[in-house]
């Protein structure tokens, strides 16, 4: 299996940038950060309030979805911290 750095490239970064937020949620950087089980919800069923939306990675089987979450959660507490 491929990691959760190399899913998050190759599904998530394009929208999400390496940092994580993304263009249109950099909001996101100030709040606490996600829960990986919020995070693969997000993966497997998609989100769509207030004008921002993600599509549905169903692709994506429960691990790796698990390494992306895993991933991302990395991503926010190394821009916390800096």
């Amino acid at each position: 299996m491929k990691s959760g750095e190399d899913l998050y490239n190759y599904y998530c970064k394009t929208c999400h940038e390496n940092r994580g937020p993304g263009a249109h949620m950099e909001y996101l950087a100030d709040q606490e950060p996600m829960k990986p089980y919020k995070i693969i919800l997000m993966i497997k069923y998609g989100y769509n309030q207030d004008k921002h939306s993600m599509p549905v990675f169903d692709q994506l089987s429960e691990e790796q979805a698990d390494a992306v979450a895993r991933h991302v959660v990395m991503l926010q507490m190394s821009h916390r911290q800096q």
